[in-house]
Parts: structure tokens; sequence; C-alpha cells
């Protein structure tokens, strides 16, 4: 499962993803990646480590501007 773990910190640093952690219990992905190509490594997380992952998926302009908003 090295492999998949690998994959999704590639995943992330490649594609600009973004983490916001909820108390260990809740990871959100903010990225520009279609759901389809991400959801089943995301899935394979949530297996192993009871994290539920919430993807968020749109252009990075707008992803951008939704993480500053919710920053304040």
């Amino acid at each position: 499962m090295k492999l998949a773990y690998s994959l999704l910190a590639f995943l992330t640093v490649s594609s600009g993803a973004s983490f916001a952690a909820d108390g260990g219990k809740t990871l959100t992905v903010y990225s520009e990646r279609k759901e389809q190509l991400i959801k089943p490594i995301l899935d394979e997380y949530t297996k192993e480590t009871g994290v539920k992952v919430n993807f968020l998926s749109d252009s990075v302009a707008t992803l951008t501007q939704r993480l500053k908003a919710e920053g304040d």
C-alpha cells in the first residue's frame, strides 16, 4: 500500500492540491484533477486510515479564491 500513498503524495504535489484537516477525522482535498482519476486512491486512504476524504475539484483560479475566502 506504500505505492498508493506514494501516488497520493505525487498527485498532491503535481496537481497543487491543498489539504485542510478537521481534528484528524476529515481531510479536504482541493484539486483541479478529475475526481474519477484520484477517487480510488482517496478511497483506499480512507479504508486504511479511517479518515474521511472530501474531494473538491475545480479550476485553479476558483479553488484559490475559495481557499482565500475560507481562510478568513
